[in-house]
């Protein structure tokens, strides 16, 4: 499961390098709306729901790979063998999931050249998507998660003294309690804060309702609360994605412009999250105006890691050879000379 989650990394860096390339080369309609020779027209990237398309799949990217190289150090050293089963588990689960969402939107963004079979992204698609499969369905693998976290968090109560997946409960009323004064939605705080909300919410309302279906069998008690417990899954692997993920860049050697995209990557994939599940609304993990403004400020981190998207492409470190025609010079591929 660790290598399937470093594989589908892979693939999302080479969908997302041919399809930035592509972007900020192809244009389209001037600023002016003027049209005829020598007209300059504006590449397709600066278009912000282009943008939106692929800036927020790119920072996850980039958070996800230094997430499973981390795992992938880990997995190399002295590890508890459960514990790897849990956590590969759930990072199988949402690297491969983003896989199949990069692939296709890369291969939709690039129009109808990403459909062509030279410009790789289709056929990757269509080779990778398996991934999501191999190694357990990743419905399946949630819901390892979950039955782990319930019965761990079922234990740790009885003593009132919470360790390992929980130990944050053990000052919840503190971190969580100034969820509410929080002014800046980007800063690292919220996000940490505001994923932890929705964890902690999520297991005690699991928890509620398993004690409330004591008398059915295990099997209904289960099968009844499937869906809850997938959503604390979901929200366990995320909290720890994006808590790894601002540790490893805090202790990187790096220099300071490489860290603050690296910070700003994370940022963006916090906020994407935040803004793409009703979850957080569900639970009033952020109130109405933080909403809005997690919004507002998802469109502002979205330009500025498009500023920085030929960069971050580059670091991918591509050989061309894998990379698509489109990426390099998709005028001269397309040219009537080689049709």
């Amino acid at each position: 499961r660790v290598h399937l989650a470093a594989s589908a990394v892979n693939q999302c860096r080479i969908a997302l390098a041919i399809a930035v390339k592509y972007a900020h080369g192809r244009r389209a309609f001037s600023r002016d709306g003027a049209v005829g020779p020598g007209v300059e027209e504006v590449p397709i990237v600066e278009y912000q729901v282009h943008a939106m398309r692929l800036m927020p799949r790119l920072a996850a990217t980039v958070v996800m790979q230094v997430v499973v190289n981390e795992r992938k150090r880990e997995w190399h050293g002295d590890v508890d063998a459960k514990e790897v089963h849990v956590w590969s588990s759930g990072l199988k689960a949402m690297v491969t999931w983003h896989m199949s969402e990069v692939l296709q939107e890369c291969r939709e963004a690039c129009g109808g050249q990403g459909y062509k079979s030279d410009n790789r992204i289709a056929t990757m698609k269509s080779d990778f998507d398996i991934l999501v499969t191999f190694e357990g369905d990743n419905h399946v693998l949630l819901g390892v998660v979950s039955k782990t976290l319930s019965a761990v968090y079922r234990s740790q109560k009885k003593r009132n003294r919470y360790s390992g997946y929980f130990e944050f409960l053990n000052d919840a009323d503190g971190i969580l309690g100034s969820l509410g004064t929080h002014t800046d939605v980007t800063s690292p705080d919220f996000l940490l804060c505001t994923f932890l909300t929705r964890e902690k919410r999520l297991l005690l309302h699991l928890d509620e309702e398993l004690a409330t279906r004591a008398a059915l069998s295990e099997f209904d008690r289960a099968n009844a609360t499937q869906m809850l417990a997938e959503e604390l899954a979901r929200a366990h692997t995320e909290r720890v994605i994006l808590e790894m993920f601002f540790d490893q860049v805090n202790k990187a050697e790096a220099s300071d412009e490489l860290r603050e995209v690296l910070r700003l990557c994370g940022r963006l994939y916090a906020l994407h999250r935040i803004a793409g599940q009703s979850v957080f609304l569900r639970y009033e993990c952020l109130s109405s105006a933080q909403a809005h403004k997690v919004q507002e400020e998802m469109l502002r981190l979205v330009a500025e890691v498009r500023d920085n998207s030929l960069a971050i492409v580059e670091g991918f470190d591509i050989p061309d050879c894998l990379l698509a025609p489109i990426a390099l010079d998709w005028l001269s591929h397309n040219s009537r000379a080689k049709l």
